[in-house]
């Protein structure tokens, strides 16, 4: 089974319906963020707290990178995504030190960006509307199946190559997170 972590800071419960869709089609799915363990009580999910302060603090971010370091080596999971700003920046960093197979950053927030109708500067001095042109679908990004240079079969059930679509919910997605995994 992959074991799929997401770290983020003071917001991961709203990750739980996506980290609940993980589970139902078989990934061993945990959080970790620097929110209160309150809201993922009685859920199943695994959740580790740690410190991160969310201004500029070099000693508290490298005790934030080393909190999360030692959080890696102890529960090695198979993959790493990490989402807001800090936590994009110091998962990675933690997570190749403590040599997690993958690891997926995101920044969230510029859902704006591919909304229709944005208008967006054409030359200098003019606008034209962009529409859809930025709202098409993305293709899902397909992450390697083994890290480089490694041999043996595939595990059953979902695995680091299997087609991972995610729908972001919020502000601008207008209700919960929601995915869908193929194979």
């Amino acid at each position: 089974m992959v074991k799929l972590w997401l770290v983020g800071s003071t917001d991961v419960r709203f990750r739980l319906p996506l980290l609940n869709a993980l589970r139902e089609r078989g990934y061993d799915a945990g959080a970790v963020g620097s929110e209160s363990e309150t809201a993922f009580a009685g859920t199943g999910i695994p959740y580790w707290r740690f410190s991160l302060n969310r201004w500029v603090s070099p000693w508290s971010d490298l005790r934030s990178r080393r909190q999360l370091y030692e959080l890696f080596r102890a529960h090695r999971p198979d993959i790493v995504h990490a989402f807001d700003t800090k936590p994009a920046i110091l998962a990675p960093l933690a997570a190749r030190d403590a040599a997690v197979p993958g690891t997926v950053a995101t920044i969230t927030g510029l859902g704006y960006l591919f909304s229709s109708g944005l208008s967006v500067p054409a030359t200098p001095g003019r606008r034209r509307d962009r529409g859809n042109d930025l709202s098409e679908p993305r293709r899902p990004r397909i992450l390697p199946a083994s890290p480089p240079g490694a041999t043996g079969s595939r595990r059953a059930g979902p695995g680091i190559g299997d087609r991972l679509h995610a729908l972001a919910g919020g502000r601008s997605g207008g209700g919960p997170a929601q995915a869908r995994v193929e194979s």
